[in-house]
């Protein structure tokens, strides 16, 4: 049998178990609450930092984007020489055309293309890109002639001769690239044409 003291000091335990329990309860939950409202802050932190991490990442990349677009058309690609129509006149007027005369600068070949030339022959036969010209219409348009002017197979300079200047393909193969000294040709009217042979020297 248990005395009264005893049963007192049961008591006392429990109770002070009891209130142990519900402190630690009370701490935890305003722990918790702490911690939640950190954690609440850390998130919109890091939100904001990614919302300016993306606003950057696009920023750089629409710049890199117009630097490429830059380059490509400014320093890529080849602009069509603004003489076609001067060229037409002059080869109406004339009876003999020396390009190397017409045409300054340090070409030292010409090579002439004639329609729906894809790029792949024009590798395969002058070892020349023609997909760096800003009009590179010979792949897909006929009635014009591609005249390049080219340094070793680098093109210089280009222009398209177009209907009804035609090029005498007997006289000009399909796969010769004419020295400069050598890209001169006569030039002779055929009903409602002019036709360009090249003159052998």
């Amino acid at each position: 049998m248990t005395t009264a003291r005893e049963e007192c000091g049961c008591m006392k335990a429990e109770w002070a178990v009891i209130l142990s329990v519900e402190v630690s309860k009370f701490r935890g939950e305003s722990f918790t609450g702490k911690k939640y409202n950190e954690g609440g802050r850390i998130m919109e932190r890091a939100k904001k930092t990614m919302g300016l991490k993306c606003v950057l990442y696009c920023a750089i990349g629409l710049f890199l984007v117009f630097l490429f677009y830059f380059w490509y058309t400014s320093v890529y690609l080849i602009p069509e020489m603004d003489i076609s129509n001067d060229i037409q006149e002059k080869i109406w007027e004339s009876d003999e055309i020396d390009f190397s005369q017409w045409i300054e600068g340090e070409w030292d070949s010409l090579v002439i293309i004639r329609p729906y030339t894809d790029t792949k022959t024009v590798r395969e036969k002058w070892n020349i890109n023609i997909d760096r010209l800003e009009n590179d219409s010979i792949k897909y348009a006929d009635g014009q002639t591609l005249f390049l002017f080219c340094k070793k197979d680098e093109i210089e300079k280009y222009f398209y001769i177009k209907y009804p200047v035609e090029i005498d393909d007997a006289s000009i193969p399909d796969n010769e690239r004419i020295p400069k000294d050598a890209a001169v040709f006569s030039s002779l009217q055929e009903g409602e044409t002019r036709k360009l042979y090249k003159i052998s020297r």
